[in-house]
């Protein structure tokens, strides 16, 4: 076979396969899009906003964060699946979108399994439980015992449905009931929490951190099987007696189901490429994050058995889905 023939055979076979088994350099040629389903300033916000610097520098294309808060999540899920399905529209998830609201949810508007396939992990946060410094108890057996003295008085905010659902695992442990308040993000539920509207809150400790080492609240309990290195002298609410759960806060990053193969493995490759720069490693050691990447059939497997752990601690705590 002559070198003309052989050429046009090979470009004959290369027309015949689909695009998506070819890896895809030159993906992206224009801006990607990234949907925040929370109000800027929350973590994964902060968070992405470092990364997406990061992807813009090795991608070479700007990659836009865009808020899109409320709903439980919806309205930012939804954004991404409207959109096509072509890498340029991507959604950062966490476990209260990806997982939590897949179990406590009747109708969450979207479904996190099967509407959407896992880029990579890029995130995972410990939980903390913590009151105003004004609080009069210093630990979580004062706080039970308030909350014995004096039924339903005290207001927990929660911020997200998997810190509703890990409050009512603590309230359940503990015998007491709690009135829990819900809020559309972290910070004004801080706020709430600082002014003395709301008794306590479980949160990620890289939220609340910052405002413990200030003195503006004081953590009484850690939501973790072990203590925390950076908090050694706050109990775990399991040594506590209080309960256990693997619930924790984690973000990753989500494309719509149907995206190429070929562009989903691109955009995993460029996420675990900016998760070891200077700059991203810098910022989670500064929010105490523990910043792992796992690609994307790993990370489907961790989804689902989330999504399966929040089933198991609403039948634990007693709780419907609503």
């Amino acid at each position: 076979m002559n070198l003309n023939r052989r050429q046009a055979l090979l470009a004959t076979c290369a027309a015949a396969l689909p695009a998506s088994a070819f890896p895809q350099e030159s993906f992206p040629s224009r801006p990607v899009r990234v949907i925040v389903p929370l109000p800027a300033g929350a973590t994964s916000d902060v968070g992405m906003r470092v990364l997406a610097k990061e992807l813009s520098q090795l991608a070479g294309q700007p990659f836009i964060v865009e808020n899109r808060p409320g709903g439980n999540n919806a309205i930012g899920a939804q954004a991404v699946l409207s959109a096509p399905p072509d890498g340029y529209t991507l959604l950062v998830g966490s476990n209260a979108s990806m997982a939590a609201n897949m179990a406590m949810l009747r109708r969450p508007g979207y479904d996190a399994i099967n509407d959407f396939t896992p880029v990579g992990l890029m995130v995972n946060a410990r939980w903390v439980m913590v009151v105003p410094a004004s609080s009069p108890h210093a630990t979580m057996e004062q706080l039970v015992a308030a909350a014995k003295r004096e039924p339903k008085s005290m207001n927990a905010a929660a911020s997200s449905s998997g810190y509703h659902l890990a409050t009512a695992l603590f309230a359940r442990a503990a015998g007491v009931t709690l009135n829990v308040v819900p809020y559309k993000g972290t910070p004004p539920a801080f706020q709430d929490l600082i002014g003395g509207q709301v008794g306590m809150m479980v949160v990620d400790l890289s939220s609340a951190l910052p405002l413990v080492a200030s003195g503006r609240l004081r953590a009484l309990g850690v939501v973790s099987d072990e203590r925390l290195a950076v908090l050694p002298e706050v109990p775990t609410l399991k040594e506590r007696g209080y309960g256990s759960t693997s619930l924790h806060s984690w973000a990753a990053l989500f494309a719509p189901a149907k995206t190429p193969p070929a562009t989903v493995q691109r955009l995993a490759v460029l996420l675990e490429q900016a998760m070891k720069t200077e700059t991203y490693r810098r910022h989670a050691a500064e929010t105490r994050s523990e910043a792992t990447f796992v690609g994307p059939a790993p990370m489907a497997a961790f989804q689902k058995s989330q999504v399966e752990a929040y089933r198991e601690a609403m039948l634990v705590a007693g709780i419907q889905a609503e």
